[in-house]
């Protein structure tokens, strides 16, 4: 169970990571991070994707990969049910993104940074979703960065920020990018677990 549990999350993180890296990952616009793990003041945060947009800010990614057919409730929480006839309730993983966000936030302010932060949650394209519309920041690996450009257009008030920043002349470089994409490289704590012990090996 548990390797089929890793087996199934890491196809899922590879293959949202191919279809981000493949839009963006050459984008001057962005810089394109996976797989971060941070921790401060007891809190921790595992993201699976993390983008830094000049103009949006910062966007977090929660992959969701299963064999299961999917129900995504109204309070975003969601039911499993697999071939078997098994059910199971999830909690609901944006408000988990929200909560890493409040960990990267503090993160940056250790920098002296604040910066907008969003949170998708994205499911591989082979996913089985009852749900005919999809929640808000709920998509597809395959349709994600449309999606979010998509959104970001739909938003009057984030096109007036945009374009407040660019007056005032706070759109960050391509290298002030990179420097925070190496910012929160160095605070990144990857955790190695100790099968032996969980399962007393």
């Amino acid at each position: 169970q548990e390797v089929t549990k890793l087996e199934t999350g890491l196809k899922g993180e590879k293959e949202t990571a191919y279809f981000i890296d493949f839009n963006l990952k050459d984008s001057e616009n962005y810089m394109v991070l996976h797989d971060l793990r941070f921790e401060i003041d007891w809190l921790t945060a595992q993201i699976d994707h993390l983008l830094i947009n000049k103009v949006i800010g910062i966007i977090l990614v929660e992959t969701k990969n299963t064999q299961a057919e999917v129900n995504i409730n109204d309070d975003g929480t969601m039911l499993y049910t697999y071939e078997n006839k098994k059910s199971y309730n999830l909690p609901n993983p944006l408000a988990q993104s929200h909560r890493h966000a409040l960990v990267l936030a503090e993160i940056l302010k250790k920098y002296n940074m604040e910066i907008d932060i969003m949170s998708y949650v994205v499911f591989l394209p082979d996913v089985k979703i009852k749900n005919k519309i999809l929640p808000k920041s709920f998509c597809r690996a395959d349709t994600f960065t449309e999606y979010v450009f998509n959104e970001f257009k739909r938003s009057p008030l984030k096109i007036l920020s945009s374009m407040a920043k660019m007056v005032i002349n706070k759109i960050p470089s391509t290298k002030n990018l990179e420097n925070i994409g190496n910012i929160l490289l160095s605070e990144h704590k990857p955790v190695l677990i100790d099968y032996d012990k969980k399962y007393r090996i």
